[in-house]
Formats: structure tokens, C-alpha cells, sequence
């Protein structure tokens, strides 16, 4: 049995949910990381992803989402 490869896309950028919808449609499992990053960039927007795009992984792969998020001024960070 052959297992199938897909290439990882470009999700900085993009609206969180935007980003999850397109990894599932590629049959990729996404893990969101909320992180605020910068006051100037927009909530919800991917700011950095793992792994890298273009990367070819097997399907199913997690694919790290990390995006800005303000939780009322509170930052935090994952362990």
C-alpha cells in the first residue's frame, strides 16, 4: 500500500479558519497555537506555521498553526 505525500501550502497570511479549512481539504490534521505576536497585525491572521510550505508530508500530517490572537490584552504562550 501506497502512502500518499501532499505538499504543505502557504498559510501565513491568512484567517485562521481559512487556514484549518484548507488544511482539512487536504486531508492535513491542523493544531492551532494562539500567540499575540504584534499589536499591528490583525487577529485571527497566521503568522507562522509548521511546517514549513512546500514541504511535502504524508497525509494526515499535523500541520502547526500559530496565529495572533488577543485574549483582552492577555498574552499567552504556550508550554
Amino acid at each position: 500500500m501506497q502512502v500518499e505525500k501532499v505538499r504543505v501550502p502557504n498559510l501565513v497570511g491568512m484567517q485562521g479558519r481559512q487556514a484549518r479549512d484548507l488544511l482539512l481539504s487536504m486531508g492535513l490534521n491542523p493544531k492551532n497555537d494562539l500567540v499575540r505576536a504584534n499589536a499591528n497585525v490583525k487577529k485571527d491572521i497566521v503568522i507562522r506555521q509548521s511546517p514549513d510550505p512546500n514541504k511535502e508530508v504524508l497525509k494526515g500530517s499535523n500541520v502547526e498553526i500559530h496565529y495572533n490572537y488577543d485574549f483582552n490584552g492577555i498574552l499567552w504562550k504556550p508550554h
